[in-house]
């Protein structure tokens, strides 16, 4: 993806997050750095990236981060709309692997309550679960 960015084959939005997703297994802390610069210079969809991110902080065992980048996308950049379909990393145990969602929102809405939920923080659990499940029903839940 740099050399492509670099030779101006692809967007260079579109090339951070790209580098920066395949980072997550093997270079969490490196994948956050594209998947921000992404992030900041417009990537879209938001769901995407801001999963990806989560996954970058999930790895590196920071929940507050990951709860804060969630939140901001939830109150700031949700899509609202038709579902965003996509690839994305999913942990499982000790191990990363590929899925396929038919709605990265759900993915976002699902990591943020699991770590929610882990971290014992439960009026977060609690307003993940109401936005998970009106999401699921076709509606946005602030």
């Amino acid at each position: 993806f740099e050399f492509m960015c670099a030779q101006g084959w692809m967007p260079e939005t579109l090339c951070h997050n790209n580098r920066g997703f395949c980072l997550i297994p093997v270079d969490p802390r490196g994948g956050l750095r594209f998947l921000q610069r992404a992030a900041s210079r417009g990537f879209s969809p938001f769901a995407v990236n801001t999963h990806n991110q989560m996954c970058c902080m999930l790895a590196l065992d920071d929940p507050g981060a990951l709860r804060d980048v969630a939140e901001r996308y939830w109150c700031e950049h949700f899509e609202d709309g038709e579902a965003i379909s996509a690839t994305l990393w999913a942990r499982k145990g000790d191990r990363w692997v590929l899925t396929h969602t038919p709605d990265a929102r759900e993915c976002i809405a699902t990591l943020a309550l699991d770590v929610a939920q882990r971290e014992a923080w439960s009026d977060r659990g609690e307003r993940w679960q109401q936005r998970l499940e009106e999401l699921r029903l076709g509606r946005y839940f602030r």
